[in-house]
């Protein structure tokens, strides 16, 4: 081959070899489309399952690392496969038309111009997709799940939205996004990420200062006595055991751990026992919801409402439990002498 066609091939082999590669050796430019850096501390559920649910809702950004569905080849790309969902009775995170809910914190407004998502679901469902604030959002993109494992893919949302949060909504758990992606141009300086404290050893606390229990209050109180913090665990129904449907008209009862003894002419709670058996600090743990609603088949994983039909995210709902809890801090208050 003529000398100057082999130097003409070779700059050819390397031009091509450097387009290749080009997203993955330099930083994209001020009016390129980059990925969205997501960090864990940046989304949050506003179902409450990431505690006892047995999902985590970091789970839809957490494989971003291995991931870049808009530049990379389909036949090279990593397969992510976590599911942020919960998976320990998930159905009752998934309250009437609400359902599951992740927010996404960017930080700072972005212009969102493609969501890539991963879909590994085996049944047709339906999800949204927001823009906005906590006070307002905007639908953005419905969008429907796959129901064959042969078409499980890259699927891209096109929008052009600006925007600091982004809410996900899922309308069932058996949906199984596995990973999301957001591209778009920041609008302003992108914040370092937070910096966690660095563990910095172990705790000079004497261990019989430091230790805990949970605890039942049908237990045996000596068996808290090696422990300095108690969490008791206790349910509402045992306080506002009232049937009445009327939430004006409800009388508490504060005396279900305690007596009047007629010879000392005082109540003695058993709280008062758990407190001279330990001399440590006590915590109430007050599950479920109230004797009217249990007998309407609620039960304490369910959230302590006035009524089943109220929403669930405004607070005037609680109104009776937080009254609930309002005269129980005050008899704790009478017992302590505080006036």
């Amino acid at each position: 081959m003529h000398k100057r066609a082999k130097v003409g091939l070779l700059f050819l082999f390397i031009c091509t070899s450097c387009g290749n590669t080009r997203q993955n050796q330099f930083p994209p430019g001020p009016g390129d489309l980059q990925k969205i850096s997501i960090t864990p501390n940046q989304v949050y559920d506003l179902s409450g399952y990431a505690d006892e649910g047995g999902g985590n809702p970091y789970r839809l950004f957490d494989e971003n690392a291995f991931v870049d569905p808009r530049y990379e080849k389909a036949a090279d790309s990593f397969l992510p496969f976590t599911n942020c969902q919960p998976t320990i009775h998930p159905a009752i995170y998934f309250h009437g038309k609400e359902g599951n809910r992740i927010v996404v914190d960017l930080r700072i407004p972005y212009s969102i111009r493609e969501i890539y998502f991963f879909d590994r679901s085996t049944g047709v469902d339906s999800f949204w997709i927001y823009t906005g604030s906590l006070k307002s959002w905007k639908k953005v993109g419905s969008l429907i799940t796959v129901s064959q494992s042969g078409n499980r893919a890259w699927r891209k949302l096109v929008l052009e939205e600006e925007a600091r949060f982004v809410m996900i909504r899922f309308s069932s758990y058996e949906s199984a996004i596995t990973e999301m992606v957001f591209y778009g141009i920041p609008m302003g300086k992108i914040p370092q990420p937070d910096n966690f404290p660095v563990h910095k050893g172990f705790t000079k606390t004497a261990l019989n200062r430091f230790l805990g229990v949970n605890f039942v209050m049908e237990n045996e109180p000596r068996w808290l006595k090696p422990f300095h913090y108690s969490r008791i665990y206790n349910f509402a129904l045992d306080f506002d055991n009232d049937t009445s449907r009327d939430e004006s008209r409800v009388r508490f009862n504060m005396l279900h751990y305690g007596f009047y003894s007629v010879e000392k002419r005082k109540y003695i709670f058993n709280i008062d026992s758990l407190q001279n058996i330990n001399h440590g600090n006590i915590w109430f743990s007050i599950r479920g919801v109230s004797k009217w609603m249990s007998d309407l088949d609620y039960s304490d994983k369910d959230r302590p409402m006035n009524r089943p039909d109220l929403n669930p995210e405004d607070p005037s709902s609680y109104s009776r439990h937080a009254k609930m809890m309002w005269h129980f801090l005050m008899s704790l208050f009478s017992l302590a002498g505080v006036r």
